[in-house]
């Protein structure tokens, strides 16, 4: 027979998953969608309506011309890294032609 089953009944045994469970109800219903709910107020019809966008002052529409510059570098180099790769593939190629004969 075990243990558990000879003892008295604690007087506190429980009361915390009871307390964390009333807490997970309450949470519950916080949640709880309810249809005619005097607190839930809806958007005012002036909110509703599209507003027209409005940039802000600070938003400078040329800021991609410093973007661009920086593209039109990398492809130069790419440009230049290509010619490069070609040419050693080329010197490598005619030294190694030249090794066979």
């Amino acid at each position: 027979m075990s243990f558990a089953k000879e003892r008295e009944r604690r007087p506190n045994a429980g009361s915390r998953m009871r307390a964390l469970l009333n807490q997970e109800i309450e949470m519950e219903e916080l949640f709880e969608y309810k249809e005619n709910d005097e607190s839930d107020q809806e958007f005012p019809e002036q909110m509703m309506e599209e507003e027209e966008d409005v940039v802000d002052s600070d938003f400078d529409l040329d800021s991609s011309e410093g973007e661009q510059e920086q593209i039109e570098e990398g492809q130069e180099m790419d440009k230049k890294i290509a010619k490069e790769e070609k040419r050693v593939r080329i010197y490598a190629y005619d030294c190694h032609i030249y090794s066979l004969t």
